[in-house]
């Protein structure tokens, strides 16, 4: 969304916000809060985008209120468990202080989906931040390659005039990488994501990086456990070994980690879990729950865990779930 709302932009949100409450059900006061865009949501509802305050002119009201719902309509909006703040916690300190990072977690615990909403709303001008997803086949050239393609880094094919992909040896491209975001005049951040899966070569570039960006851009590396310990504790393992560039990528790495604590999945564990860890975030699920006719309470506690497991406090996309499991039940009846 730009930056400025037109009017007619502002009219089609006002279309677009009317369609999800009658869709959902959800009370106006309920959606002031989940949007945080608080009353003005009421005079946007209404289509006004003034407010009269007393004085001679009437006050417009600001184009963050206008974004806040739109991402929220586009399932933008999280309901933040710990496990997501531990992340954010952590993607926010690395920026801020060009810090190098490590952020462990279990498969299903969330990582994956906690970096690609920080990336998202980075993309949106929150800050610049670059999310790499990894995997085990990558060579030296195809890793520095998704960092070229991350980045916007392009060229002119001079065979189709068309801009392209920049091309280069590794060394070339991995150049490349550093001086735009050595040019970057905000803290930018790059956040390699499944870096457990990656080729022991592939590091090297990983060492690259943190030589020549050292204060410069924060790096979080996110991993899952691997060879039956924690990513954090498997880079110890390198370390202690001297495998390579371990020792001095573990020395930069390894000065704190972050660990994201995964849901249970079943059910009947689920609500007691939130209890003992984390009570606002269960107070946030029942509330939007109790504008659903649900009755019972074991369904109740399927909707938690789902909603914990499976869709990561994307309001959007559960509640969407919660009307298709409530229609089916009336069709069953």
């Amino acid at each position: 969304m730009t930056a400025t709302w037109t009017l007619e932009q502002k009219q089609e949100l006002t279309k677009e916000l009317k369609e999800f409450q009658a869709k959902t059900g959800l009370h106006w006061k309920y959606l002031q809060k989940a949007t945080k865009a608080g009353l003005h949501l009421n005079h946007i509802k209404d289509g006004k985008y003034e407010i009269n305050t007393g004085k001679p002119e009437p006050s417009k009201i600001n184009d963050s209120k206008f974004t806040l719902i739109k991402q929220y309509l586009d399932g933008d909006c999280v309901i933040e468990n710990k496990a997501y703040k531990e992340a954010v916690n952590c993607f926010n300190i690395a920026r801020h202080n060009s810090s190098f990072l490590v952020l462990n977690g279990k498969t299903g615990a969330g990582k994956t989906f906690a970096s690609e909403k920080y990336n998202k709303h980075g993309k949106k001008g929150i800050q610049h931040t670059f999310l790499i997803t990894c995997n085990g086949t990558l060579t030296q050239k195809e890793f520095v390659g998704l960092f070229v393609k991350e980045l916007g880094l392009t060229q002119m094919d001079t065979k189709t005039d068309k801009r392209i992909p920049a091309k280069g040896t590794t060394y070339k491209l991995t150049k490349m990488v550093i001086d735009k975001l050595i040019q970057l005049d905000a803290n930018p951040l790059l956040i390699i994501d499944e870096a457990e899966n990656l080729s022991l070569k592939n590091y090297k570039t990983i060492k690259t990086l943190t030589d020549e960006l050292k204060g410069v851009c924060g790096i979080v590396l996110i991993g899952a456990p691997r060879s039956g310990v924690s990513y954090y504790n498997w880079l110890k393992m390198k370390h202690d070994n001297e495998k390579m560039f371990f020792p001095q990528i573990f020395s930069r790495f390894g000065s704190n980690e972050f660990n994201m604590e995964i849901m249970p999945e079943d059910y009947k564990t689920t609500e007691s879990f939130l209890k003992a860890r984390d009570t606002d975030y269960l107070n946030s699920i029942k509330q939007a729950l109790k504008h659903f006719d649900i009755s019972e309470t074991k369904t109740d506690k399927q909707l938690l865990a789902f909603y914990n497991n499976k869709f990561r406090g994307d309001m959007r996309r559960t509640i969407d779930y919660i009307k298709d499991l409530r229609l089916k039940q009336q069709i069953n009846k």
